[in-house]
């Protein structure tokens, strides 16, 4: 009775799978028979020769049905999910190309990207005083880039580059070995081309519950066999590393190489290669910096890698720098001894990011009156104008960045004093204001853009105030440092 019961339940479940299924077809075929007679004369000899290949196995199946009908229906249904599924993924992935999940970049737009270029102000010393910039960034050749730096890259990131085409079937797999065995030292799917394709478009989210992820990442594919049709080894690596984000508002390894180091890219050892090239995993969490035993046991796992791919070897006459940075960039077993023990010894430059450093009323005057009259005649080869943001100029001002520092000391020490006598003459007074009444204040408060919005959404004066009136976290500026602390608004 029991297995009567048993095959009653699977008869009715395959007649309403049958069901669902012709119904599904029913609603579809309004919208894919136009297609399909489109399309027939191209896909009907194929699907003569599929039917040929696959007639043994069908037979087979009809031959099993007879025999156990429930495994022969187990094994169709498996059958139509791993087809119908075939059959989404590539509806994805023609989509993707068609530019229906957002812009598709075409082969002209990727060859001719680019990227905004920081404006650097010199001092007459030749100082490196401050940046204007939308994305901190200045571009710099492979020549330019110490030979750590690749191999690092390479050891870590994709070392695999020189075989595959933007796509690494087996990153691919060893990303689902990893998941699949719980393993997480196997490394990454994502190759540089890859990730150089999200770099310069970004991933964005859809309203598609659980595809953002797949649909990115099969944008980034398709982009990235796309640059590897344009561009050499070469040149991606070029782009990549002057692309990638360090963190903040940093991109690209010279900009990260000044304001961790203070060095050029190409001065960078074998070490600070290790850490700069480790932080990519995680911009925040192993900034040097910020938190430096994270940092050193990343940088330690880059440079294993870097010594266990140090019997790789790369020769082309056509990629001869490469080839040299390869070749120069090797580390031993006894180098990585002496390192790897040793603290990241990072830290924040002044003036590396174009925030800080001397000068600072200097460069803003700069910014807001002497470029933009100076840039107003001229143009570039291509007749459009300058951008003072993008476009990578070089400012060379008469400052004397050690004079200016001495006067900004000096400066500090007298404003230190004044404000020694400040306090001391004002100490004790709790009625009096050192600026009278607070009828400034007031006007003020009025024009405030919070308080607007408040009379807007026609918020009682009582709450107005009490908002006003509220102590609030902010930064203060100090001679020493800025200090974080809670102040009435």
């Amino acid at each position: 009775m029991a297995i009567n019961g048993i095959n009653e339940g699977w008869k009715q479940l395959i007649s309403k799978y049958t069901l669902i299924k012709e119904a599904v077809a029913a609603k579809i075929a309004p919208y894919w028979t136009p297609i399909a007679a489109r399309l027939n004369p191209y896909w009907q000899p194929v699907r003569e020769k599929y039917a040929q290949w696959t007639e043994p196995i069908r037979v087979w199946h009809r031959k099993l049905k007879e025999s156990r009908p429930m495994l022969a229906n187990g094994i169709q249904w498996s059958y139509d999910i791993a087809r119908y599924g075939f059959y989404f993924f590539f509806g994805l992935v023609f989509f993707a190309w068609i530019g229906l999940f957002g812009h598709m970049p075409d082969s002209d737009e990727l060859r001719n990207i680019e990227n905004s270029n920081s404006t650097e102000i010199y001092s007459a010393d030749s100082i490196l005083i401050g940046k204007f910039y939308i994305e901190n960034r200045t571009e710099i050749g492979l020549s330019s880039i110490s030979p750590y730096v690749i191999t690092a890259l390479l050891a870590v990131e994709d070392k695999r580059f020189f075989e595959h085409s933007g796509i690494d079937l087996r990153s691919m797999l060893r990303v689902f070995k990893g998941l699949a065995t719980n393993q997480s030292g196997l490394g990454g799917g994502s190759t540089l081309p890859q990730q150089l394709a999200k770099n310069l478009f970004p991933r964005k989210k859809y309203y598609i519950p659980g595809l953002s992820l797949l649909i990115n990442k099969i944008r980034e594919n398709i982009i990235s066999s796309k640059l590897e049709s344009i561009y050499n080894k070469e040149e991606l690596l070029a782009l990549y590393l002057n692309t990638v984000p360090f963190g903040g508002d940093r991109y690209g390894i010279n900009v990260a190489s000044r304001y961790f180091y203070n060095k050029k890219a190409k001065e960078l050892n074998a070490a600070e290669a290790a850490t700069l090239i480790g932080m990519l995993k995680a911009t925040t969490a192993l900034d040097p910096t910020r938190n430096p035993k994270n940092s050193q046991k990343r940088r330690n796992l880059v440079l294993n890698r870097m010594v266990a791919n140090s019997n790789f070897t790369f020769q082309s006459d056509e990629l001869k720098t490469v080839s040299s940075l390869i070749a120069n960039g090797k580390l031993s077993q006894e180098e990585y001894d002496k390192i790897k023990d040793k603290p990241v010894n990072a830290r924040k430059y002044t003036g590396a990011d174009g925030t800080e450093g001397v000068g600072a009323y200097f460069r803003e005057y700069l910014r807001i009156t002497v470029m933009p009259r100076i840039l107003a005649g001229l143009q570039k080869e291509d007749g459009t104008k300058y951008n003072l943001y993008r476009d990578g100029l070089k400012i060379y001002t008469t400052l004397d960045s050690r004079m200016q520092e001495f006067a900004e000391k000096a400066v500090q020490k007298h404003m230190s004093f004044l404000q020694d006598q400040f306090y001391k003459h004002w100490k004790g007074y709790t009625e009096e204001k050192p600026w009278g009444d607070d009828k400034w204040l007031e006007e003020q408060k009025l024009r405030s853009e919070r308080y607007l919005k408040l009379k807007e959404a026609e918020a009682a004066d009582s709450t107005i105030e009490k908002s006003f009136n509220e102590p609030v976290k902010m930064t203060v500026f100090t001679w020493k440092k800025e200090v974080e602390t809670r102040i009435p608004s």
